[in-house]
């Protein structure tokens, strides 16, 4: 019996860039599953642990910070992987004290998000 891909929680408003997170997650051998907002991924973490978060954060600012503070609260295990078109170094070192796995900033090169994702689930498995 084949073990079940591990699931990956997309968070993002954009709906075209969303499509692209979920079929490269999907062509890496993950389970992509898509919220468009933050109640759709809290609802969706209420049914399920996932091990990896990938949320694209626009705007930046306070809003996004709860946001991030609501996934990590619901689910303190997931690694948090913040997608950002935001520069701004202070806004990625507030971040990190929320305990995020990596902020990266765009625009994200698919490749390099595969390699977070594997990073991230090595070291959920640890």
């Amino acid at each position: 019996m084949q073990a079940k891909p591990s699931q990956v929680l997309i968070v993002d408003a954009d709906e075209a860039f969303r499509k692209s997170l979920f079929k490269a997650i999907r062509r890496a051998g993950y389970e992509a599953v898509p919220a468009h907002d933050e109640s759709e991924a809290l609802q969706q973490m209420m049914h399920r642990e996932f091990p990896v978060v990938i949320i694209d954060l626009w705007p930046a600012g306070r809003a996004a910070i709860n946001l991030v503070q609501q996934i990590r609260a619901a689910s303190p295990s997931s690694h948090l992987v913040v997608i950002t078109p935001f520069a701004a170094e202070e806004f990625c070192a507030e971040l990190r004290q929320l305990d995020i796995f990596e902020c990266i900033r765009k625009p994200v090169k698919l490749g390099f998000l595969r390699e977070v994702i594997n990073r991230a689930l090595s070291n959920a498995a640890d």
